[in-house]
């Protein structure tokens, strides 16, 4: 019945409490009251997304953080149990997988190193020779954007909104888990989200997203 799966990335596919974002800006000591005022500039429609991304970014800059800054503060980083196994046996099974999240490609890059993905939507932030940040290129394809995504992949992959599954845990997945054929909250972070969806999966164990598929 279902031919594309389509994941968020940090807390559903990845192991964070929070976001990779939070986690850069930790590991770079940036302070917590600056992301929080950024985040509620969003939020408050002061700043567009592109602005959010921007700013964040510039501060890694003046900071002086090169890539293997960013490979190292990913070094502890985990993923959910059983997710490699998992899809796997997704792509067993023939469906199409998709990764579409507010995250960025330098985390998909360290965290899968044998692209499992089909399609990646992310920021993206871009180095020169010397580990240099050099540019950069906000996604269009977070919070009600991840449909937008998803409508897209299914366009190219000859398949149905009706066909795609949606896994995610946060707010800005809830417009694409109410539309998506089957969406999943995977560790919801909130009843928003776990309203949104059609299962709720509360074990951090990405195998259980099997038992649906």
């Amino acid at each position: 019945m279902y031919k594309l799966v389509c994941f968020d990335l940090d807390g559903s596919v990845v192991d964070l409490p929070g976001s990779s974002w939070e986690l850069f800006h930790k590991y770079f000591h940036v302070p917590t009251s600056y992301h929080d005022k950024t985040i509620s500039l969003y939020k408050e429609k002061k700043f567009s997304y592109k602005e959010w991304v921007d700013s964040d970014i510039k501060t890694w800059i003046r900071l002086g953080m090169k890539k293997e800054d960013f490979q190292k503060a990913l070094v502890p980083i985990r993923l959910i149990p059983n997710a490699n196994s998992t899809l796997a046996t997704l792509k067993k099974r023939g469906y199409k997988l998709a990764i579409i999240s507010g995250s960025l490609n330098i985390v998909v890059d360290v965290v899968f190193p044998d692209k499992p993905f089909d399609y990646v939507f992310v920021n993206k932030i871009f180095f020169d020779e010397s580990g240099n940040i050099s540019s950069w290129e906000h996604t269009i394809h977070d919070y009600e954007g991840k449909l937008e995504a998803v409508k897209m992949i299914a366009t190219e992959a000859n398949v149905t909104l009706g066909e795609c599954v949606f896994v995610g845990d946060n707010i800005n997945d809830i417009t694409v888990l109410k539309s998506v054929g089957f969406g999943i909250a995977f560790n919801p972070k909130s009843d928003l989200v776990e309203k949104a969806a059609k299962v709720v999966i509360k074990e951090k164990d990405l195998s259980k997203i099997l038992e649906y598929l």
